[in-house]
Protein backbone atom coordinates (compact mmCIF):
# COMPACT_ATOMS: atom_id res chain seq x y z
CA UNK A 1 0.00 0.00 0.00
CA UNK A 2 1.25 3.41 -0.67
CA UNK A 3 2.28 4.83 2.43
CA UNK A 4 0.95 9.08 3.49
CA UNK A 5 4.49 10.28 2.74
CA UNK A 6 4.34 9.37 -0.69
CA UNK A 7 1.73 11.37 -2.07
CA UNK A 8 1.92 14.94 -3.19
CA UNK A 9 -0.98 16.27 -2.04
CA UNK A 10 -3.11 15.35 1.24
CA UNK A 11 -6.46 15.97 -1.18
CA UNK A 12 -4.85 13.61 -3.54
CA UNK A 13 -3.88 10.84 -0.17
CA UNK A 14 -7.82 11.27 0.77
CA UNK A 15 -8.87 10.41 -2.68
CA UNK A 16 -6.76 7.67 -2.91
CA UNK A 17 -8.63 4.15 -3.13
CA UNK A 18 -7.23 0.78 -2.49
CA UNK A 19 -8.43 -2.47 -2.85
CA UNK A 20 -8.15 -5.45 -0.57
CA UNK A 21 -9.06 -8.77 -1.88
CA UNK A 22 -10.96 -11.47 -0.29
CA UNK A 23 -12.28 -14.80 -0.62
CA UNK A 24 -15.97 -15.54 -1.02
CA UNK A 25 -16.79 -18.52 1.41
CA UNK A 26 -19.19 -21.53 -0.59
CA UNK A 27 -22.37 -20.68 1.91
CA UNK A 28 -22.28 -16.95 0.48
CA UNK A 29 -21.61 -18.04 -3.32
CA UNK A 30 -24.49 -21.02 -2.74
CA UNK A 31 -26.79 -18.27 -1.25
CA UNK A 32 -26.41 -16.49 -4.40
CA UNK A 33 -26.78 -18.32 -6.65
CA UNK A 34 -29.85 -19.78 -4.91
CA UNK A 35 -31.52 -16.42 -5.20
CA UNK A 36 -30.78 -16.15 -8.33
CA UNK A 37 -32.47 -19.09 -9.12
CA UNK A 38 -29.08 -20.81 -10.59
CA UNK A 39 -27.87 -23.07 -8.18
CA UNK A 40 -29.54 -26.13 -9.88
CA UNK A 41 -28.77 -25.24 -13.04
CA UNK A 42 -24.98 -25.07 -12.53
CA UNK A 43 -25.36 -28.78 -10.46
CA UNK A 44 -26.83 -30.12 -13.62
CA UNK A 45 -23.99 -28.46 -16.16
CA UNK A 46 -21.40 -30.16 -13.68
CA UNK A 47 -23.19 -33.32 -13.69
CA UNK A 48 -23.68 -33.35 -17.33
CA UNK A 49 -20.39 -35.52 -18.97
CA UNK A 50 -21.51 -33.95 -22.48
CA UNK A 51 -21.12 -29.79 -21.60
CA UNK A 52 -17.90 -28.21 -22.54
CA UNK A 53 -17.82 -26.41 -19.14
CA UNK A 54 -19.24 -29.54 -17.14
CA UNK A 55 -15.41 -30.13 -15.42
CA UNK A 56 -15.37 -26.38 -14.74
CA UNK A 57 -18.31 -26.12 -13.75
CA UNK A 58 -18.12 -28.84 -10.89
CA UNK A 59 -14.86 -27.99 -9.96
CA UNK A 60 -16.59 -24.31 -9.04
CA UNK A 61 -19.44 -25.85 -7.37
CA UNK A 62 -17.00 -28.53 -5.13
CA UNK A 63 -15.05 -25.10 -3.94
CA UNK A 64 -15.29 -24.34 -0.41
CA UNK A 65 -14.15 -20.16 -0.96
CA UNK A 66 -14.23 -18.30 -4.16
CA UNK A 67 -11.11 -16.58 -5.23
CA UNK A 68 -12.68 -13.72 -7.31
CA UNK A 69 -9.46 -11.34 -6.64
CA UNK A 70 -9.34 -9.18 -9.69
CA UNK A 71 -5.53 -8.91 -9.16
CA UNK A 72 -4.44 -12.46 -8.51
CA UNK A 73 -4.42 -14.86 -11.50
CA UNK A 74 -6.29 -17.35 -10.27
CA UNK A 75 -9.01 -14.72 -9.31
CA UNK A 76 -8.98 -13.88 -13.07
CA UNK A 77 -8.94 -17.32 -14.54
CA UNK A 78 -12.13 -18.09 -12.28
CA UNK A 79 -14.37 -14.71 -13.41
CA UNK A 80 -13.14 -16.08 -17.03
CA UNK A 81 -14.52 -19.55 -16.59
CA UNK A 82 -18.06 -17.70 -14.76
CA UNK A 83 -18.58 -15.28 -17.54
CA UNK A 84 -17.89 -18.66 -20.14
CA UNK A 85 -20.62 -20.01 -18.20
CA UNK A 86 -22.77 -16.98 -18.80
CA UNK A 87 -22.37 -16.87 -22.51
CA UNK A 88 -23.47 -20.42 -22.67
CA UNK A 89 -26.30 -19.75 -20.82
CA UNK A 90 -26.94 -17.30 -23.46
CA UNK A 91 -25.94 -14.33 -21.34
CA UNK A 92 -27.81 -15.21 -18.43
CA UNK A 93 -28.92 -12.12 -16.61
CA UNK A 94 -29.46 -13.47 -13.08
CA UNK A 95 -25.84 -15.52 -13.61
CA UNK A 96 -24.30 -11.96 -14.79
CA UNK A 97 -25.09 -10.22 -11.27
CA UNK A 98 -24.14 -13.02 -9.24
CA UNK A 99 -21.40 -12.42 -11.12
CA UNK A 100 -21.22 -8.70 -10.66
CA UNK A 101 -21.85 -9.38 -6.98
CA UNK A 102 -19.35 -11.60 -6.23
CA UNK A 103 -16.59 -9.58 -7.58
CA UNK A 104 -17.76 -6.96 -5.68
CA UNK A 105 -17.79 -8.32 -2.41
CA UNK A 106 -14.39 -9.80 -3.34
CA UNK A 107 -12.35 -6.77 -3.99
CA UNK A 108 -13.59 -4.45 -1.50
CA UNK A 109 -12.44 -0.92 -2.17
CA UNK A 110 -11.92 1.85 0.35
CA UNK A 111 -9.86 4.76 0.99
CA UNK A 112 -6.89 4.01 3.66
CA UNK A 113 -6.37 7.72 3.95
CA UNK A 114 -9.83 9.60 3.45
CA UNK A 115 -9.91 10.47 7.43
CA UNK A 116 -6.17 11.74 7.42
CA UNK A 117 -5.84 15.31 8.85
CA UNK A 118 -3.19 18.15 7.72
CA UNK A 119 -1.50 17.35 10.81
CA UNK A 120 -1.15 13.71 9.63
CA UNK A 121 0.02 14.62 6.34
CA UNK A 122 2.63 16.82 7.80
CA UNK A 123 3.92 14.65 10.09
CA UNK A 124 4.55 11.56 7.27
CA UNK A 125 6.42 14.65 5.07
CA UNK A 126 8.61 15.52 8.18
CA UNK A 127 7.71 19.21 8.45
CA UNK A 128 5.33 19.45 11.24
CA UNK A 129 6.61 22.25 12.99
CA UNK A 130 7.17 21.87 17.29
CA UNK A 131 6.43 23.93 19.75
CA UNK A 132 8.91 23.58 23.18
CA UNK A 133 6.71 23.15 26.17
CA UNK A 134 7.59 22.44 29.97
CA UNK A 135 5.79 19.77 31.90
CA UNK A 136 5.12 20.47 35.79
CA UNK A 137 4.90 17.35 38.17
CA UNK A 138 4.49 14.81 35.43
CA UNK A 139 2.28 16.94 32.90
CA UNK A 140 2.41 18.56 29.90
CA UNK A 141 -0.51 21.39 29.34
CA UNK A 142 -1.12 22.83 26.35
CA UNK A 143 -3.43 25.41 25.71
CA UNK A 144 -4.89 26.00 22.39
CA UNK A 145 -5.80 29.32 21.34
CA UNK A 146 -8.15 28.71 18.52
CA UNK A 147 -10.21 25.82 17.03
CA UNK A 148 -8.67 23.31 14.90
CA UNK A 149 -8.96 20.38 12.94
CA UNK A 150 -9.42 17.57 15.21
CA UNK A 151 -5.92 15.75 15.63
CA UNK A 152 -3.62 13.79 18.50
CA UNK A 153 -0.52 15.94 18.67
CA UNK A 154 2.67 13.91 19.78
CA UNK A 155 5.40 15.52 22.46
CA UNK A 156 8.75 14.31 22.03
CA UNK A 157 12.14 14.38 24.09
CA UNK A 158 15.68 15.21 22.72
CA UNK A 159 17.66 12.01 23.65
CA UNK A 160 21.27 12.18 22.81
CA UNK A 161 19.87 15.09 19.59
CA UNK A 162 17.47 12.26 18.67
CA UNK A 163 13.61 13.18 18.44
CA UNK A 164 11.84 10.51 20.70
CA UNK A 165 8.20 9.97 21.06
CA UNK A 166 7.26 10.60 24.78
CA UNK A 167 3.31 10.53 24.52
CA UNK A 168 0.21 11.56 22.88
CA UNK A 169 -2.13 13.88 23.31
CA UNK A 170 -5.92 12.82 23.31
CA UNK A 171 -7.95 13.92 20.41
CA UNK A 172 -7.87 17.99 20.42
CA UNK A 173 -9.60 20.82 18.64
CA UNK A 174 -11.25 23.71 20.42
CA UNK A 175 -9.61 26.23 22.04
CA UNK A 176 -8.95 25.27 25.91
CA UNK A 177 -6.31 23.19 27.59
CA UNK A 178 -5.41 19.64 27.40
CA UNK A 179 -3.10 17.35 29.70
CA UNK A 180 -1.45 14.71 28.88
CA UNK A 181 0.59 12.59 31.79
CA UNK A 182 4.83 12.08 30.84
CA UNK A 183 7.43 11.04 32.59
CA UNK A 184 8.89 13.26 35.44
CA UNK A 185 12.57 13.07 33.94
CA UNK A 186 12.20 15.39 31.47
CA UNK A 187 12.76 19.35 32.13
CA UNK A 188 10.93 20.68 28.30
CA UNK A 189 9.36 18.73 25.68
CA UNK A 190 8.47 19.20 22.03
CA UNK A 191 4.97 19.49 20.95
CA UNK A 192 3.89 18.95 17.26
CA UNK A 193 2.65 22.74 16.40
CA UNK A 194 1.16 22.25 12.87
CA UNK A 195 -1.66 24.76 13.34
CA UNK A 196 0.53 27.13 15.08
CA UNK A 197 -2.58 27.32 17.97
CA UNK A 198 -0.79 25.97 21.21
CA UNK A 199 -0.09 29.34 23.21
Amino acid sequence: MKQLHEFETLQSARDHVEVQGKMIHRNSMNAWLAAAGKYRRLKEIASDSSHPLGDGAAAFLDSDEYNLIQSSETGQNIIQLMQSLIAAEGNDPALQGVLDKAIAAANEVYYPYANATAHDFAKAKGSCPVKTVTPVNGYLKIILTQDVEAHRPQAYAMVQDVKTHVTTFGVVSKSGDYLAQVPRQYSELLVDNFYGAIA
